[in-house]
């Protein structure tokens, strides 16, 4: 059975990409039962969707972001930890601790 923070890993791994059957299964059964990680797909799933809208069909080349909105996304990321522990690598972020 999976974790938590292992779910909300594959979750983000999911939208970046496709995952294995055996691991979208796993991924499913989890999700069945734990309505934080299924509300946390949710959100990522709305925020996907958002900047999908903003910046185009998925596909684009990463880094192709114009620097200011990365720049805008990176201090919100940081505001939104709330100086809890260290800050976390963003994918994609050559920037990224």
């Amino acid at each position: 059975m999976l974790s938590c923070k292992q779910t909300a890993e594959l979750i983000s791994r999911g939208v970046d990409g496709r995952l294995s059957f055996w691991v979208r299964m796993s991924l499913r059964l989890h999700l069945a039962m734990c309505r934080g990680c299924a509300a946390y797909r949710a959100q990522i799933e709305g925020l996907h969707a958002a900047l999908r809208l903003r910046f185009g069909p998925t596909g684009r080349t990463p880094g192709k972001m114009p620097e200011e909105t990365r720049r805008k996304i990176r201090e919100a990321l940081r505001r939104s930890g709330k100086g809890e522990g260290e800050s976390r690598p963003v994918p994609g972020d050559p920037d990224s601790p």
